[in-house]
């Protein structure tokens, strides 16, 4: 179930879920009313709060399970199912929307653990960039969309001169600092749209994997390699 929602997130937009979640509780809501009492329905009604709360997020999962509540409330009165005392409907409709606000909000805690796990799978731990396994996984996607639409793709190698030295020298204490601070470098002067750590001592940016129409290939590379010139040979001030 988890491996279907997972691939349902990854193509419907949290709107589209939301409205999906509606239209099928009051479809389900309809055929609560049409079967009578006498069939329970409890099932049906979670199917969507389950949907909404893994596609949107927990705030819009849990108003689905008020709105699945309320729905189920006016099926089980428009049946006339009969009962003792008649606040017995609005209790069993409070049970309801808590099972269902329960399960919204495990479902949502279980969604937000595997995307933190999922992201430190990704993340090189000292640099806080992508690590060496999502670049490689990027690298086939972008060769593959360069390759399908005749896009340029442009890559830059940094490798840093005499790091050994600088760890021999002043510890890798130091080592590991200047590593981050070339990484955040990267990452607020450099204009990329993802970059990765590869190895032990290397970084690896991707400049673009599209163009301009009317921008020349030979153009938009040149342009690229200046990118990288001008990070890697600084100006002095």
């Amino acid at each position: 179930m988890i491996l279907a929602l997972r691939t349902l997130s990854s193509r419907l937009p949290p709107s589209a879920a939301a409205i999906l979640g509606v239209v099928l509780l009051v479809l389900v809501g309809f055929g609560d009313y049409e079967t009578g009492p006498e069939f329970s329905f409890s099932l049906f009604y979670l199917v969507p709060v389950l949907l909404v709360t893994w596609v949107a997020g927990r705030t819009p999962g849990m108003l689905t399970s008020i709105l699945g509540a309320l729905v189920w409330l006016w099926a089980d009165q428009a049946t006339g199912r009969p009962y003792s005392h008649a606040a017995l409907g609005y209790w069993n409709a409070g049970v309801r929307l808590s099972f269902f606000c329960i399960s919204a909000y495990l479902l949502s805690a279980l969604r937000d653990a595997l995307r933190r796990e999922h992201a430190l799978a990704e993340t090189d731990f000292l640099t806080g960039i992508a690590n060496s396994r999502s670049f490689y996984r990027a690298a086939e996607r972008e060769i593959a969309r360069a390759a399908r639409y005749g896009h340029p793709l442009s890559i830059a190698y940094i490798d840093l001169d005499d790091f050994k030295a600088i760890n021999d020298g002043y510890g890798h204490a130091k080592g590991d600092e200047l590593l981050r601070s070339v990484a955040e470098a990267l990452r607020t002067e450099v204009r990329v749209r993802w970059m990765s750590w590869v190895g032990s001592r290397a970084m690896s940016s991707r400049f673009s994997s599209r163009r301009p129409r009317r921008l020349p290939p030979a153009r938009f590379a040149r342009g690229s390699v200046r990118g990288c010139s001008r990070f890697c040979n600084p100006t002095p001030p």
